[in-house]
């Protein structure tokens, strides 16, 4: 534990690149999330209001993913580094110019690996190696699912939040689901390259978790029967037809 502690105490740090980058994402996410309010007629005031909300949301949800990336790429003898995606965030604004803020695409960006050698030592196959990026970048995302898990929990058991945890709760679990699509530079496609057949079940679970809450069904259930369908449409129709 000291020796993680260490390095955290060392490592754990966003430098200016990212934190430039890191807001540009924030202000473009949050708007993009914020531009529909889902008011039947357009009151600026209310409307600014459900803007600076989103961005607050946003800069929590991607702080926590980053954050998480970061540590658990330390636990494993790896510097993580945020790259913003230009590209993609100016297709997910003019996505959401289009569609009226009916289709919110909230896109991060990639990953930088910075293998930390000292602290790598001992360490089965000691190189950078796919399993490795894998599996850092998928907790960052589950990382968005647990913090969403506990506002709801927190919301529906012990303090009422009102509006702001269903706000807080869809941004994080959409959030998680789209940076895990296979498309580089997000972060899904790393976990992607590492295990197809693991990929499809552990999106699939997330993937039809969160379409039954969006209508109104929180079932673990639906997820896992999604995941099997998934993953076995992908071995079926794909995997045993490569063999």
């Amino acid at each position: 534990m000291g020796t993680y502690t260490d390095k955290v105490r060392h490592y754990f740090r966003f430098n200016a690149s990212e934190l430039r980058g890191m807001v540009i994402t924030i202000l473009i996410v949050g708007f993009i999330w914020g531009f529909n309010d889902g008011a039947d007629e357009f009151i600026f005031r209310s409307w600014f209001a459900h803007m600076i909300l989103s961005i607050l949301i946003a800069a929590v949800a991607i702080l926590i993913k980053e954050s998480t990336h970061k540590l658990v790429g330390l636990s494993a003898g790896y510097r993580v580094e945020f790259q913003m995606w230009w590209y993609g965030l100016l297709v997910a604004l003019a996505i959401c110019f289009v569609t009226r803020g009916y289709v919110p695409i909230l896109i991060t960006g990639g990953l930088m690996f910075h293998h930390i050698a000292i602290h790598r030592l001992g360490f089965f196959r000691y190189g950078t190696n796919t399993l490795d990026l894998g599996m850092i970048s998928m907790m960052g995302p589950i990382g968005n699912i647990i913090f969403a898990t506990i506002i709801k929990n927190i919301d529906l058991y012990l303090i009422p939040l009102g509006p702001i945890a269903d706000e807080i709760f869809k941004f994080n679990m959409i959030f998680a689901v789209v940076n895990l699509l296979p498309m580089p530079p997000l972060v899904g496609s790393n976990f992607f390259f590492r295990t197809r057949l693991g990929y499809f079940f552990c999106f699939g679970f997330i993937l039809f978790y969160v379409i039954g809450i969006l209508f109104g069904v929180y079932s673990w259930f639906l997820g896992i029967l999604g995941a099997i369908l998934l993953w076995a449409g992908f071995f079926f129709f794909y995997e045993r037809a490569a063999i």
